[in-house]
């Protein structure tokens, strides 16, 4: 019989439409539409709620993305489901006979401490610090793909690593933030002159940090002493300046938020966790998530989410989640994403959900 303690939640990630809640005795709920199996289980096969589903024993650690996702095993080994639209699965066949939402193991890696998966490529951070991908991915300045792991070099030893539509973004072991691949309206944070880079270039204007996030044209960070900065396009106020204007390619400090420990972010919304646990949002509000219902499409300052005591964020497109101290999954925002039934009145207020 399940224990009450072992059923705890203590990492939720978001995809595009879905979010997986990883518990403490290594089993996983997924939720919302999965029309490209993001989920472990068949293309359309779709959850209003959390439901369990099966992926390999012994889980640490998961990324989802909309067609799929990775898993990390307490051994260090890596599992991905996908379509394999880009060879995510990496076994040197785009058109695999796996069928999508079915994890496999992918081979050639060292042990890995940590996975992010994104738009058709898979990375992972070795324990020694180096990164390795596979699939396809903005290299070299063209589209590059890749079969089988290989390194991608260029960047100092890291400590994390995150990936976005058509680039990847690490900090390194002595807190800079660095990034590869396509700069995408000022995405990456670096001149709007340069296109593709290779190899990975630093965030000079940034100070060290301690998270990073980069998604559709723009990204944020975490600071070591709490500060959140942010760069690229700003169409929603995405950027947290108090403006809607055009992208802006240099980190740039956003007021009035309390010092925080995390950041996240998806399709024009960004969130920050504070190191008290609240929670503030701005962007993007296509589902009004962010102001709580008021009807702002576009929330251009920080505003604060009625999440009780967070400890981790995962924000998706037009949905935000949240663990909380009191071992609870809360979410806010599009029915049917948000862990929530299609026809739940009130889904732009947050609310607990319901784990089995």
């Amino acid at each position: 019989m399940l224990h009450e303690e072992e059923h705890i939640p203590v990492q939720i990630v978001a995809g595009a439409h879905d979010s997986m809640i990883l518990f403490a005795d290594g089993r996983a709920s997924c939720f919302g539409t999965n029309h490209f199996a993001a989920c472990p289980r068949p293309a359309g096969d779709s959850a209003e709620t959390p439901e369990p589903v099966e992926l390999p024993a012994c889980v640490t650690s998961v990324s989802l993305d909309n067609e799929g996702g990775a898993a990390l095993l307490i051994d260090g080994s890596v599992w991905v489901w996908s379509q394999d639209s880009g060879d995510e699965l990496a076994d040197g066949d785009s058109a695999s006979s796996v069928p999508p939402g079915v994890p496999v193991p992918i081979s050639g890696l060292p042990p890995i401490l940590e996975v992010a998966y994104r738009n058709q490529a898979v990375f992972a951070l070795d324990e020694s610090g180096d990164l390795w991908w596979w699939g396809m991915f903005h290299t070299g300045g063209q589209l590059v793909h890749a079969g089988a792991p290989r390194r991608l070099d260029g960047f100092p030893k890291l400590s994390r690593v995150v990936a976005t539509l058509a680039a990847t973004c690490g900090i390194s072991v002595d807190g800079e933030a660095w990034c590869s691949g396509k700069n995408i309206q000022g995405s990456l944070g670096l001149p709007d002159e340069e296109v593709y880079f290779d190899p990975a270039r630093r965030i000079d204007e940034l100070p060290q940090v301690q998270d990073i996030i980069v998604d559709a044209g723009f990204g944020c960070a975490v600071a070591m002493d709490g500060s959140v900065y942010c760069w690229g396009r700003n169409h929603l106020g995405q950027l947290g300046l108090g403006t809607i204007d055009d992208e802006i390619h240099s980190a740039t400090h956003v007021e009035g938020l309390p010092p925080s420990k995390a950041i996240d972010a998806a399709w024009g919304t960004a969130c920050a966790l504070t190191e008290m646990g609240r929670v503030f949002c701005w962007g993007g509000n296509l589902y009004g998530a962010v102001d709580g219902g008021l009807g702002m499409q576009k929330v251009p300052v920080p505003t604060e989410l009625a999440i009780p005591g967070a400890t981790h964020i995962a924000v998706g497109d037009g949905f935000v989640c949240a663990l909380t101290d009191a071992q609870e999954v809360w979410c806010a925002g599009d029915p049917g994403s948000d862990g929530r039934t299609v026809s739940f009145p009130d889904y732009h207020v947050p609310g607990k959900l319901t784990l089995k």
